[in-house]
């Protein structure tokens, strides 16, 4: 099984229910337990899950619907009756404002997503396709690959070392995987402790400005998400917010 047929299966998967002994995904589980980008995944889809059940749960139905209800069942309607308007407005509202909910957390989930994915891919051991210094150097490399190569560098990574690259993909997206040298003592790749994965914004359409980037501190590993012109950017390393604020 591969972890993208195993997320297919476990896409269906309700946490807090029988799901967890159903031999229908018990292989997926297996899977997910030694998969970290699969766990990654099915620990938001979990989350998700649980939030949107806790939002139905609380939902109280309007005043009166259950008597309504009850009374309609015994009364014959007549065409000159008027239609319950309150009602049915009550429920659009209600079911417009869990679309949004829904919305909402999907593009969270999405995100997060998106970061755990790249925060695994820079602290894997892995080789770059293009060791240098030379940002045009990089472009083309890139730009060859297929990946975005347009890119705008933060202007606080100037005071970083561009050591080379790696074109990736996050759900057949590219992304360019940009390496550089904080110049900081025991650096967690020896060619590289500060990353920077650009992407098309239409990927990740929900990411903020560069202004106010979205900032995630998680196990000693801090990054910073954001979107400028065409591209979403996601900035990534070890240490605190002040620590990359500075690359910004």
């Amino acid at each position: 099984m591969t972890p993208r047929e195993a997320q297919q299966i476990l896409s269906l998967y309700r946490p807090g229910t029988a799901d967890a002994n159903d031999p229908d995904f018990a292989e997926a589980l297996e899977l997910c337990r030694r998969d970290p980008e699969l766990k990654a995944w099915f620990d938001n889809h979990c989350a998700l899950y649980m939030e949107v059940r806790a939002r139905f749960k609380a939902i109280q139905p309007p005043e009166g619907l259950k008597e309504q209800i009850l009374a309609e069942r015994r009364i014959h309607e007549t065409p000159a009756r008027r239609p319950a308007w309150p009602l049915v407005a009550a429920i659009l509202v209600l079911f417009l404002g869990l679309a949004a909910l829904w919305t909402h957390l999907r593009t969270t989930n999405t995100l997060d997503t998106y970061r755990n994915r790249m925060v695994n891919q820079a602290f894997q051991l892995y080789a770059m396709e293009i060791e240098t210094g030379n940002l045009d150097a990089l472009r083309e490399h890139f730009a060859n690959k297929g990946a975005p190569a347009d890119f705008a560098l933060p202007q606080g990574l100037s005071a970083a070392q561009l050591t080379g690259g790696v074109a990736v993909t996050w759900e057949n997206h590219p992304v360019a995987m940009v390496c550089f040298l904080s110049g900081r003592p025991a650096p967690a790749h020896p060619k590289a402790d500060l990353w920077l994965f650009v992407t098309d914004q239409s990927v990740l359409p929900k990411a903020p400005p560069l202004a106010s980037p979205r900032f995630v501190e998680n196990n000693g590993v801090v990054s910073a998400l954001w979107h400028q012109g065409n591209r979403t950017y996601l900035l990534v390393m070890e240490g605190t917010r002040d620590d990359l604020r500075k690359y910004l």
